[in-house]
C-alpha cells in the first residue's frame, strides 16, 4: 500500500491515479486494517477533495468533504 499511496501522491497527484488508489484500499465496510492503513486513505481522500476544488469541480470537492466529514463522526477512533 505504502508504494502505491507514494504512486497516487508523488509527481504531480492526479484525480485519476487518486480515485485508484481509493478504489483499491478503502474499505467498503468502513473498518480499516489499523491506523497506518485509515491515514493513507484519507490522505488520499483529502488530497482528491483538493483537486477537485482546484480544478474548479465544487460539487465533487463538497462530497468528498462531506464523507470525510461524516466519516470521521462515525468513526470509533475519532478521538485520535
Amino acid at each position: 500500500m505504502g508504494g502505491e499511496f507514494a504512486w497516487a501522491i508523488g509527481s504531480g497527484p492526479d484525480r485519476a491515479r487518486l480515485r485508484k488508489f481509493l478504489k483499491q484500499y478503502e474499505p467498503a465496510n468502513g473498518e480499516y486494517e489499523d491506523a497506518w492503513h485509515r491515514d493513507h486513505v484519507r490522505a488520499a481522500q483529502v488530497e482528491l477533495m483538493r483537486l477537485e476544488f482546484l480544478n474548479g469541480n465544487v460539487k465533487a470537492g463538497d462530497h468528498l468533504l462531506a464523507q470525510l466529514t461524516m466519516d470521521r463522526l462515525e468513526s470509533p477512533h475519532s478521538d485520535q
